[in-house]
């Protein structure tokens, strides 16, 4: 048995059990901050993004489908996709509608390229029961020709803010002027009623398929698509001053809609799944940092903190939500490193959280259109708080009952080794090894052979071997503090 000398005192290391309690009750969170992922996001990947040609004779028609809110992936999405069909010479760009809204910044930069596109646009509201709303609306009025399938519907394009509430009187007076404004550009570019366009915004109208067509709004109705392109085929168009006669009676039809990427980049650009992202993320590296060497949680956590804040890069964010996020995440590092079971980086972490959360997105004074990403959820925010705060004070209460345990007491020191009281592991004849202090020793008897489990004392410490000698009586010593 070799012993090394150490001071009387040290701090006695967390226990491994304590640890194990506290990153088991981290994993857990993290288990179920999963599973109320995977319920939020939904199934959303789909099919990957794929062309597949319908014979229909010559020429050529893509048709884009767009089922989901507008936003900035969306915008890339149709950008890229207009400036593919120009550079492939597509005679005739479908974009069929099915969205309750979106984004005001994206639908903005969406219709421009639109009005200005080089090639001829159907923007067509399908199947049955879809809808083209509040944005939808800008982009199906920005089509050289707007058909809308029966049982659809298009229109009520107010402006509201990210809550979804009502805005000011005079903010919302002027956002509805923005908007109304944009309404009028596209009305007068593509001819259409500017009163009943105008009143989808001021007056939140929204018209059937055979309202459209009987207020001047809609062009055509069409159920399918081989429907759409025989009405189609021998209309003139004006494309950027130019009259083109469309031909599509004889055409194949390409079919696009959004890739595996852009429809995960859909997911994570949720705000609230952005956020719950970063959370499990930061629970994932303190994870690592309270057992490390594990590896899989601090791989998680670096996983999930880029997934989040790649899907905050998605939306319009404010820098100051993502640096209280970062404040957050370093005072729980530091709550676990620096000052264990003090609380106050702890509980800073958990404000600056919440305040992160907050401010992530212009909230106040910030109108879009219905349908727009929106902030993230006020319900899921305060229970991301709750359960950072119970697991701040797990932590917390387990390093004070370590610092507040009695401190380990090394019994390496010669002079309290002298005097103490041990048990003869072995028999000594003359060396042997002795118990003392829940610690074994080498030792040596200086009163002759001794039995195995006699009582002995230390007379004197050899290096790392005591010098003990036999003890016939010792219920009338008094109790060592060594042996307790």
């Amino acid at each position: 048995m070799t012993t090394s000398i150490h001071g009387l005192y040290r701090r006695r290391p967390v226990p491994a059990r304590r640890r194990t309690r506290i990153s088991a009750s981290l994993a857990l969170v993290a288990i179920g901050f999963a599973i109320l992922l995977a319920n939020l996001s939904g199934v959303f990947l789909g099919q990957p993004d794929a062309t597949r040609a319908q014979a229909i004779g010559g020429g050529s028609v893509r048709l884009i489908e767009i089922d989901r809110a507008i936003d900035s992936v969306t915008e890339r999405f149709l950008l890229r996709e207009l400036d593919d069909a120009w550079e492939s010479r597509t005679s005739l760009i479908v974009l069929r509608l099915n969205t309750p809204g979106g984004s005001l910044d994206s639908t903005r930069k969406i219709v421009s390229a639109m009005l200005t596109a080089p090639t001829p646009i159907a923007t067509w509201v399908a199947p049955a029961g879809a809808q083209a709303a509040s944005a939808g609306t800008f982009l199906a009025a920005a089509g050289h020709v707007f058909a809308m399938a029966r049982g659809t519907n298009t229109g009520a394009a107010s402006v509201v803010s990210l809550t979804g509430d009502e805005l000011g009187e005079t903010v919302q007076a002027k956002a509805n002027e923005d908007a109304a404004a944009l309404m009028r550009s596209i009305a007068n570019e593509r001819e259409r009623n500017v009163a009943a366009l105008e009143a989808t915004v001021f007056d939140a109208k929204a018209y059937t398929a055979d309202e459209a067509i009987e207020m001047e709004i809609a062009d055509v109705l069409a159920t399918d698509i081989d429907s759409l392109l025989n009405q189609l085929d021998g209309t003139t168009v004006e494309v950027n001053g130019i009259d083109i006669t469309l031909k599509t009676g004889a055409a194949f039809v390409e079919h696009s809609q959004l890739g595996a990427l852009e429809r995960m980049l859909t997911i994570i650009s949720n705000p609230t799944l952005a956020f719950l992202f970063i959370t499990l993320g930061g629970i994932g590296l303190i994870v690592e940092l309270w057992n490390f060497g594990m590896w899989i949680p601090g791989i998680l956590g670096i996983v999930f903190l880029i997934l989040g804040f790649t899907g905050i890069g998605q939306l319009s964010f404010e820098w100051a939500g993502v640096a209280l996020i970062g404040v957050a995440l370093v005072m729980f590092i530091l709550e676990i490193t620096l000052a264990p079971g003090v609380g106050i980086f702890g509980i800073g972490g958990v404000i600056a959280l919440i305040a992160g959360g907050l401010f992530l997105f212009p909230v106040w004074g910030a109108p879009d259109l219905p349908g727009a990403p929106g902030i993230v959820d006020r319900w899921t925010l305060g229970g991301i708080g709750t359960v950072m705060l119970g697991l701040v004070l797990l932590v917390i209460r387990e390093f004070r009952k370590d610092r507040e345990a009695e401190p380990y007491t090394s019994v390496g020191s010669t002079d309290r080794l002298i005097g103490e009281v041990a048990i003869a592991e072995t028999a000594l004849t003359p060396t042997g090894s002795v118990r003392i202090a829940g610690e074994s020793w080498t030792a040596e008897s200086a009163s002759g052979e001794v039995e195995q489990g006699a009582t002995v004392r230390v007379q004197a410490v050899d290096g790392v071997t005591l010098i003990v000698r036999h003890i016939e009586e010792v219920d009338d010593q008094p109790a060592s503090p060594a042996t307790g």
